[in-house]
């Protein structure tokens, strides 16, 4: 029952008579030019005098005129609407507000032509320019209060509908705008949480409803009422139970199931109310009621177990669950909600006969997984999943299944076992492999990632995959094994000829991490003089800056990137070549550029991608807060970008970091504790950071053991920077086992 935005101005007879004036319009225009300046009648022949143009007797004014104009333009205007010549339309009721600002029916007209050009912005200036001339225009109300719930500002749209209710004579002028009106006031209301304010709407409503013949609805809105009238009984019910009307709540549906037999499904709602209310043994009577009925609603199974547990019956819930599938054997969702719980009991015989009746259904398989787990059948498990993904070809059908087997490290050690005894040539061997890789990985089981990911590139049976060659690269990357990084990638180069550059730069880092860096550099020059477009040269260039920058050798890094923003003014990587230069000119202790050049790319640069945006607010808030400086507006920076990607290690490291500067360490622990879980959160700022943070909070054997992890990753210290943190965090360490060795003396 949505308010159109269509026309819905009633319009007054004058602009009826202008619509005929257009009407008639082209016949007068057909007529012969006069070529006298005077006007005559002809007439019988008979003499008379001439007419003589009009002069008034005093000057008309520029405003006059203004507005004169603006009537002539108010009727083009409408005769253009009744022809649907809507563009058109606009811009002249546009140029009638020009002449005349407060033309009411101007203002009335452009707001649904404004929708209509889904210019939501117009629509709103529009419609509050009109409604400061007629504030009792509750259609008017209606439709921005809807605008404003669509742009997100429900406060704003309840003030419009409670604005709209308020206006004498609208229950009765216009009964179907009010119900709706109240309508969406009370789902608005009920959306902020102002449950209260929404039972007087919904009590109205509810009275349409029960008395349909007392308000001039029509009948087709009588029977939209007639088919939601349970709702609109289940709505105030239980608007009034969370307010703590228990009583009355259950009345208003007694009462409604009383009227009608298919009320008997708002038992479900009863039991619901009687179970806040702490009356268990009621809500078991209504959960049985509603359930008898045919149910295929999982929460009131799960909500009658609940009950159960509650009564201390929990033992029952078995049977009477197989009481109702002997009555309604053919209900799915029973019978999924059956064989989960024989699952949970430990009853897997019965829980594989179940499942057995619900084969093809896409939840079983998610159930026989859970069996399998349950069970420890890791061969069944892996066979399971690797059949659904092979014939299906969607990785979606596991997903769930894979995060479970990863919070078992067992599990997973288990089923890489079934995996390796698969043979090369299977054709299951890939997909199994895959989904071992894939548990091992959000497991943290890296050595096993990087062994099963080597056997999907080694089975014959398919083409190397490129995502695969990229996931095994960063892997072995993070865990320091730079000499298979220089093997995989230079296959995978090979393989990947168009992403070649991608894994050139992995290849290239990894010999500079062996000591190598003649040939790390070699590598890029050497690619940026083979190719020609400029894509390519750009982004070997930005490759070798990164290499210099591992290097520290930030004076070379810095010269590449200067040089490409000349050289490249206007190529779309020309921002990312100013964003790297930042980032070193940050690096190297050039403040006021680096923050010169972030906020000039932030400020100034159009179309920058959200993910680009993030990035960079929360490159500049951490380096703000590494420095102790604006520490407010570095917060603010970095919540900007967990607003784009909230569970990015990297962000809520850095707002971790903040809150420690700013005293907050309670609030700092928790943002890096959660950033150091992640698997990409493997990092050895985080971890000393978060270190730092529980000593804040005396909590020095947490403290110990992420500064003991923060070193573990620190295992490679070729560069200054890596070796300075080192040293500074086993010094730490140094001081903490004195000042505890000292504290037990």
């Amino acid at each position: 029952m949505g308010t159109s935005n269509s026309r819905f101005i009633r319009q007054p007879l004058w602009v009826s008579l202008g619509l005929l004036f257009i009407a008639i319009a082209p016949s007068i225009a057909d007529e012969p030019e006069k070529k006298s300046d005077t006007l005559s009648i002809p007439s019988s022949g008979v003499p008379e005098d001439p007419l003589q143009p009009f002069t008034p007797a005093a000057p008309v004014t520029d405003e006059e005129k203004a507005k004169l104009e603006a009537k002539k333009l108010l009727v083009i205007g409408l005769g253009q609407v009744s022809r649907r010549q809507n563009l058109n339309a606009r811009r002249t009721f546009e140029k009638v507000l020009e002449l005349d600002p407060k033309n009411l029916t101007a203002l009335q007209e452009v707001v649904p032509l404004a929708l209509q050009a889904s210019d939501t912005r117009a629509a709103l200036d529009y419609g509050r320019r009109s409604l400061e001339l007629d504030p009792d225009d509750y259609q008017l109300l209606h439709v921005l209060s809807t605008l404003q719930a669509q742009a997100g500002k429900l406060p704003e749209a309840v003030e419009m509908l409670k604005k709209a209710s308020a206006i004498k004579g609208v229950a009765e002028e216009d009964p179907r705008e009010f119900l709706q009106i109240r309508s969406d006031l009370a789902q608005y209301l009920t959306t902020l949480g102002r449950v209260e304010e929404a039972i007087e709407p919904l009590r109205d409503i509810l009275e349409y409803t029960e008395n349909p013949d007392k308000h001039d609805l029509g009948e087709f809105a009588k029977k939209q009422l007639e088919r939601r009238k349970f709702q609109d009984y289940e709505q105030l019910s239980r608007a009034l139970a969370k307010t703590g009307r228990f009583k009355e709540a259950v009345e208003i549906l007694d009462n409604a199931r009383k009227k009608d037999e298919k009320g008997k499904r708002l038992a479900v709602v009863i039991a619901e109310i009687a179970y806040d209310q702490g009356d268990y043994e009621r809500a078991a009577r209504e959960l049985e009621t509603f359930i008898a009925l045919g149910s295929q609603n999982r929460e009131a199974f799960q909500k009658y177990a609940d009950v159960l547990d509650k009564l201390g019956r929990k033992k029952d819930l078995l049977g009477q669950l197989e009481r109702w599938m002997e009555v309604d054997g053919d209900n799915q969702v029973l019978g999924e909600f059956y064989a989960e719980q024989l699952i949970e009991a430990g009853e897997y015989e019965q829980a594989q006969q179940q499942l057995r009746r619900l084969r093809g259904r896409a939840s079983s398989l998610d159930l026989t997984a859970k069996l399998y787990r349950k069970m420890g059948e890791p061969k069944k498990l892996l066979e399971l999943m690797t059949q659904a993904v092979r014939t299906a070809s969607r990785m979606d059908l596991v997903t769930d299944q894979i995060e479970a087997i990863s919070k078992d490290p067992e599990l997973v050690a288990k089923t890489a076992e079934c995996a390796r005894e698969i043979k090369p040539d299977s054709p299951d061997n890939f997909f199994a492999s895959f989904l071992v890789a894939d548990m091992a990985i959000k497991a943290k089981n890296t050595d096993i990632a990087i062994e099963f990911l080597n056997r999907c590139l080694n089975d014959k049976t398919r083409p190397a995959d490129g995502q695969i060659y990229f996931t095994l690269v960063e892997l072995l990357s993070d865990a320091h094994r730079h000499e298979d990084v220089v093997k995989i990638a230079e296959q995978a180069e090979k393989a990947n000829p168009g992403q070649k550059i991608l894994f050139l730069e992995y290849r290239a880092r990894a010999l500079e991490s062996l000591g190598r860096g003649d040939e790390a550099t070699q590598l890029l020059e050497d690619f940026a003089k083979e190719h020609k477009g400029n894509d390519e040269v750009i982004t070997a260039r930005l490759a070798l800056a990164r290499i210099f920058l591992q290097r520290e050798a930030f004076d070379d890094a810095i010269k590449i990137c200067r040089d490409t923003i000349t050289e490249f003014p206007n190529h779309v990587q020309g921002t990312y070549a100013k964003y790297l230069l930042a980032t070193i000119l940050g690096q190297k202790g050039e403040m006021a550029e680096f923050e010169k050049l972030m906020l000039e790319l932030l400020d100034n640069t159009p179309n920058l991608p959200p993910a680009f945006t993030a990035t960079l607010s929360n490159d500049l808030g951490y380096t703000w807060a590494e420095h102790d400086m604006n520490l407010d507006k570095a917060e603010t920076l970095i919540r900007k970008a967990l607003n784009l990607k909230p569970d990015e290690p990297a962000y809520l490291d850095s707002l971790g970091w903040v809150q420690f500067k700013r005293g907050d360490f309670e609030g700092a622990v928790k943002s890096l504790k959660q950033a150091s879980e992640s698997t990409s959160g493997q990092d050895a700022v985080i971890f000393e950071h978060l270190g730092d943070a529980y000593l804040k909070v005396q909590k020095p054997k947490d403290a110990e053991k992420a500064w003991k992890r923060a070193i573990e990753l620190l295992s490679d210290t070729r560069t200054n920077k890596a070796k300075q943190q080192r040293e500074q965090i086993e010094k730490k360490m140094k001081m903490l086992v004195g000042e505890t060795s000292g504290a037990s003396r």
